[in-house]
């Protein structure tokens, strides 16, 4: 039964580390990708970040401060979904106490995601 157990919660954190791992590489690259492309353009990074009403645009746009931006944002979502797939994990596994423990992390998340975008 341990054995069973040991293998279950070692796929969770496979899992999970698989995907922390992703998003940081993404949001690394996005940020590279940024840099790179305001030098190229001969453009300093500004001191702010975009709105998110306009990010879409300014990637369209193909300026540099908004690939930053992409990448800061997707290092922010990378906890949220980390959080998640744990929850999925947790939940196949019907381990009650931590689809509790992690339910209560994204309510958390999504709370101080709502306040900082309406402050």
């Amino acid at each position: 039964m341990q054995g069973r157990i040991d293998k279950r919660n070692d796929s969770t954190d496979t899992h999970v580390g698989v995907l922390l791992l992703a998003g940081l590489l993404c949001s690394m690259a996005a940020m590279v990708a940024g840099v790179v492309l305001s030098l190229l353009q001969g453009r300093n990074l500004p001191a702010h970040v975009l709105p998110l009403t306009k990010v879409v645009a300014a990637l369209t746009a193909g300026r540099g401060p908004a690939f930053v931006d992409v990448g800061i944002l997707i290092l922010f979502a990378t906890p949220f979904f980390g959080v998640l797939a744990a929850l999925i994990e947790f939940s196949r596994q019907r381990d009650r106490a931590f689809v509790t423990v992690s339910a209560t992390l994204l309510v958390v998340l999504c709370a101080g995601f709502a306040v900082a975008t309406h402050s």
